[in-house]
């Protein structure tokens, strides 16, 4: 059952991989921008560069009409260093933040959009989970990650037609036995 859930998966990939463009604005402040240039690179192709653009303005970037089947990426400088992380799909993406607060937020498209929700919520997630885990109530602690878990699973049901959602089902894959 497993290999028919990845088959699926992967079908779903090759589906979506339409070639599309999409345009990537970046705009973060107190960045420091003396590498010059930064690169979309592609998290499920051994990190292959996807796109270039160069930074201006201390913390912008523009990447215009990048062609890429949908896929999960990271936009790195030149040295390696990352800034974040995104999905590729069709649309425009918005990167905007502060580098100082490490508050840097991608949304635009819903690969994008879901992420940062489920992110959001993690976070929830994860602070009730480690103040269970700290007053020693292993009750509370095994029902919050009950709800982490559902709320992945969750996400993964409702994002079955996007690059988010693959990226679900390779994570559920590798924690969950029971994929749904």
């Amino acid at each position: 059952m497993r290999k028919f859930i990845l088959f699926l998966g992967v079908a779903m990939a090759l589906v979506g991989c339409n070639g599309g463009k999409c345009d990537i604005a970046v705009k973060i402040a107190n960045f420091d921008s003396e590498e010059g240039y930064a690169y979309i690179t592609d998290m499920w192709n051994n990190r292959a560069v996807i796109d270039s653009a160069q930074v201006v303005n201390g913390g912008e970037m523009f990447f215009k009409q990048v062609k890429s089947a949908p896929t999960f990426a990271q936009i790195v400088m030149k040295s390696g260093r990352p800034v974040t992380y995104l999905f590729i799909e069709d649309g425009t993406i918005t990167i905007e933040g502060d580098a100082a607060e490490e508050s840097i937020k991608v949304s635009g498209t819903p690969a994008n959009d879901a992420f940062e929700g489920m992110m959001s919520k993690s976070q929830e997630y994860m602070a009730e989970y480690r103040s269970a885990v700290y007053a020693g109530d292993k009750a509370k602690a095994a029902e919050v990650e009950a709800a982490f878990d559902a709320m992945q699973n969750e996400y993964f049901e409702s994002n079955k037609g996007n690059v988010f959602g693959l990226f679900m089902l390779k994570q559920l894959s590798y924690s969950e036995p029971s994929v749904k």
